[in-house]
């Protein structure tokens, strides 16, 4: 790596702890933004501030970073539904943020966006992989929060000389992932000896290992500091269905697929049906290309749960 030292917002969080450790174990100095007294994650130093939105008005001291590497966000949890919280710690969090990267010196910084920020392309767009290029969310609040703390931020980076690296996550998967995503949920229900109810599973997603996504966030990091900037997209490329990522799973346990039921869950009234990005910007910019395929991250998850004390009956 050419920088030595970082600082990670949402730390504890599944990206942000796979980030930390691999940083950690690089030999990078890592400082954690942490909010409150919450716990701060193994490996890195600790920055305390009451709140992401006040982040600007604390004073880091004598602390200097390469690199700022901005993960935290409120709205991926379904719980997270308040405007008021998403829009202060996505859009005014972000903008404390750049002002303190500056103020403790950083020359880059990565800031971790959505593919929720992407409009719903509806039937026309079916097959069409997204290009940072496509539309942005008008309607939904998290992806549309993303995107105004996406521009917010690059726009008070340009003015501070600090290079904005904007980068637009698809489906993270893998260990650590949260209990209410689709992996974790059908690897609990199989576990059980449970049958899984599930959507027609028609959905197609992009699905990233989370070792791919880490590898992915440094790599960004890299090509901020050598002037090579976003938007870009941080995703395979490849569109998988809901239906095939759970039969996959089963698969991997060697359990019968009739312990599904598809279509026992109606679809969301804001479900996308095709959300699948064009990696091509981001992998001719730097050095990194996916190495981990569904099937073998399918596996890793399953070693990872099964280590934690988790048997499949």
């Amino acid at each position: 790596m050419t920088f030595s030292s970082a600082l990670v917002t949402g730390g504890s969080g599944f990206i942000g702890s796979a980030l930390v450790r691999a940083l950690t174990e690089a030999g990078v100095a890592v400082t954690c933004l942490v909010r409150g007294d919450a716990p701060a994650p193994p490996g890195c130093s600790v920055l305390r501030v009451p709140s992401l939105s006040q982040a600007g008005a604390v004073d880091p001291g004598d602390r200097r970073v390469d690199v700022v590497f901005h993960l935290a966000a409120y709205g991926v949890a379904p719980e997270q539904r308040s405007p008021e919280a998403m829009f202060d710690a996505n859009v005014a969090g972000t903008r404390a943020m750049v002002e303190l990267s500056r103020r403790m010196g950083a020359r880059a910084f990565v800031y971790s966006g959505s593919c929720s920020e992407y409009a719903d392309c509806g039937p026309a767009g079916q097959g069409v992989r997204l290009r940072e290029e496509a539309p942005l969310t008008a309607t939904a609040l998290y992806g549309a929060s993303k995107a105004a703390g996406g521009l917010v931020g690059q726009s008070m980076a340009a003015s501070a000389g600090l290079a904005f690296q904007w980068l637009r996550l698809f489906g993270v998967y893998g260990p650590g992932e949260g209990p209410n995503r689709l992996i974790p949920y059908i690897l609990r229900r199989l576990s059980a000896g449970e049958t899984v109810d599930l959507t027609p599973g028609e959905q197609m997603r992009d699905m990233l290992f989370i070792g791919d996504v880490v590898e992915g966030l440094i790599a960004a990091a890299e090509a901020a500091l050598q002037g090579r900037l976003g938007p870009m997209n941080l995703c395979s490329g490849q569109a998988t269905s809901i239906r095939s990522v759970a039969e996959e799973v089963a698969a991997a346990l060697g359990c019968r697929p009739d312990r599904f039921n598809f279509g026992a869950r109606p679809y969301r009234p804001d479900d996308i049906m095709w959300m699948v990005g064009d990696n091509g910007r981001f992998v001719a910019s730097t050095a990194w290309r996916p190495k981990v395929g569904l099937k073998d991250g399918i596996r890793e998850t399953i070693a990872a749960f099964h280590a934690h004390g988790s048997a499949l009956r």
